[in-house]
């Protein structure tokens, strides 16, 4: 009889299984920040048909019939890089197991909406004609303000894996 001396090693997963997992999720997810498609809210106009948030965030965002206050794309390219800071900040929680894909990405998406909004409340150049402020005392000098419609229509909503959430 032989015998042995060798010992047996047993080989246990430490997490390799589920970063990968997490990571092949990624892959396939995104955050989409702005006035989304099944947005239902319109703007109130006395004696007209009332405009839907979208076309009048695309009239903004554009300068279509009105002077270009751009709110989406000026905001991400203002923040791009902390953005991507962030991400690598919430990988590297990904990976130690702190936090899952679909909660960073829920954060991520937060601070996205929350820079958009702000850009709206903050916006003042260019300003309203003074025909708008006379019709619509309530706004002052804010241009992309009226009962905050358009602020409040900025949404993060996230796909993970191809099904939104």
């Amino acid at each position: 009889m032989i015998r042995s001396s060798t010992p047996v090693t047993t080989d246990r997963d430490l997490g390799r299984k589920r970063i990968l997992r997490d990571l092949r999720n990624i892959k396939k997810s995104f955050i989409s920040t702005g006035i989304h498609r099944d947005e239902t809210a319109v703007y109130p106009r006395p004696g007209g048909k009332a405009p839907r948030v979208q076309d009048v965030g695309n009239w903004n965002e554009f300068g279509i019939s009105v002077p270009e206050r751009s709110f989406l794309r000026s905001t991400f390219d203002a923040n791009r890089n902390r953005w991507r800071k962030e991400t690598t900040r919430l990988y590297g929680m990904i990976i130690k197991g702190t936090i899952t894909p679909e909660v960073a990405m829920r954060r991520l998406g937060f601070e996205m909406k929350n820079a958009v909004q702000n850009t709206i409340e903050k916006m003042k150049i260019p300003a309203n004609a003074p025909s708008t402020i006379r019709g619509k005392p309530q706004i002052g000098d804010n241009p992309l303000i009226h009962r905050r419609i358009l602020k409040r229509s900025i949404k993060s909503k996230i796909t993970l894996r191809g099904k939104t959430r």
